[in-house]
């Protein structure tokens, strides 16, 4: 159970049922997109979920079984290592999230993978450090343009 009393489940879901999870959860993928650096948009990620490159993973309330958030990750498979990356997640009530992370954990390591990694905003440090999340990188930016 959660911080505010929710009991969640996570789930991944399936290429077969994406038509019917999309609508459900797109304004929360739509949301995390804005605040990014435009390096993907909506539309190559459906099309990256469609063909098994990117994963989706729905987190629903077991109670009332509504979808309160989603999380789209990615196999990495480099010269030396695989690793699993939390490429965005949004939702609500992300604090309830927490207790079902090693979900994520033992997938990752089904697929041959030695780490997982996230790229968020400063809070995800704090959220995620409890779970044994560790700070290796940090990444900076400058816009080349105005526009940005």
């Amino acid at each position: 159970m959660g911080e505010s009393g929710i009991t969640t489940n996570w789930a991944g879901v399936q290429k077969e049922d994406l038509l019917q999870a999309l609508p459900l959860v797109s304004h929360w993928i739509k949301d995390a997109l804005d605040v990014s650096l435009g390096e993907t948009n909506f539309g190559e990620i459906v099309d990256r979920l469609n063909v098994g490159t990117m994963q989706m993973w729905l987190i629903g309330d077991e109670e009332s079984l509504r979808v309160l958030g989603v999380l789209l990750t990615e196999v990495q498979d480099y010269a030396k290592t695989k690793v699993l990356n939390v490429h965005l997640c949004g939702g609500e009530n992300l604090d309830d999230w927490f207790p079902h992370w090693e979900t994520l954990e033992e997938w990752g390591k089904e697929q041959g993978c030695e780490f997982i990694t996230a790229t968020g905003r400063r809070g995800w440090k704090r959220k995620l450090a409890p779970l044994g999340f560790k700070e290796k990188y940090v990444t900076l930016y400058k816009p080349l343009f105005r526009s940005h």
